[in-house]
């Protein structure tokens, strides 16, 4: 009862509705506790009080996202060892890509009103998200926030297809068939034009046996995708 009068107070009464409207539209939810949103955008340069800024909540942002997108690539990827989820969950969740996301966020509009203009680091964007996340996780609970990360800003900020790609899949297959004493080849099968631009088709094979096949507007792309489908077909 108490945190539903909260919230219609705060629709109602909260001072700063812009930043009420855009927590309720990011997250999904009402907000509860404004307070800790509060402190998620300022930056330490608007306060000569330590506790007030969002340094402590940007510790508490990392940590939870790290363990959502911990469990969520771990039960995606069912058949996956700790060296390719680590290394998938390090692109989706290092500096540059959460810099890029808080931006495409808009988060600085809020961050620099609190801080009088000062701020310009490019970093600030990815510390900002981690503290609004820690907000988040403070106000709305764990299972809300699981929610908002993995159903809203998972799905409109990141391309797990793309990172995927980034994984080295190629080098894992050289590995493992060099050390089973067979030999691995691809072999381009075509190049098509497409929006006027090469697109490539390889194939994977191993012991002259075709195995997979991969598509994509770079060779190295192409090489990735047939070597990821090998590892998935449980060729490995």
């Amino acid at each position: 009862m108490i945190r539903t009068i909260q919230k219609i107070y705060n629709a109602l009464f909260y001072s700063d509705k812009d930043l009420w409207v855009f927590i309720r539209r990011t997250t999904g939810y009402f907000p509860v506790t404004m307070h800790h949103y509060e402190i998620a955008f300022s930056h330490r340069s608007s306060t000569a009080e330590y506790s007030s800024s969002n340094e402590r909540l940007e510790l508490l942002g990392d940590s939870v996202i790290n363990t959502i997108f911990s469990d969520h690539l771990y039960k995606k990827y069912p058949t996956k060892d700790e060296g390719f989820l680590t290394s998938l969950r390090s692109k989706m969740v290092n500096r540059n890509n959460l810099n890029k996301v808080g931006q495409r966020m808009q988060l600085d509009r809020f961050l620099v009103k609190k801080a009088n203009g000062r701020l310009n680091r490019d970093d600030l964007y990815g510390n900002t998200l981690e503290a609004f996340v820690g907000a988040v996780y403070l106000d709305l609970g764990y299972e809300k926030t699981k929610l908002f990360l993995l159903n809203r800003m998972l799905k409109q900020y990141f391309n797990l297809d793309e990172l995927e790609i980034e994984v080295d899949f190629k080098s894992e297959v050289f590995i493992y068939f060099q050390k089973k004493g067979q030999r691995i080849e691809f072999r381009e099968e075509e190049i098509k034009k497409v929006n006027n631009r090469n697109y490539y088709v390889i194939d994977l094979y191993i012991d002259d046996e075709k195995v997979s096949t991969g598509e994509g507007f770079s060779k190295k792309v192409a090489e990735q995708i047939a070597s990821r489908k090998a590892m998935e077909a449980r060729v490995i």
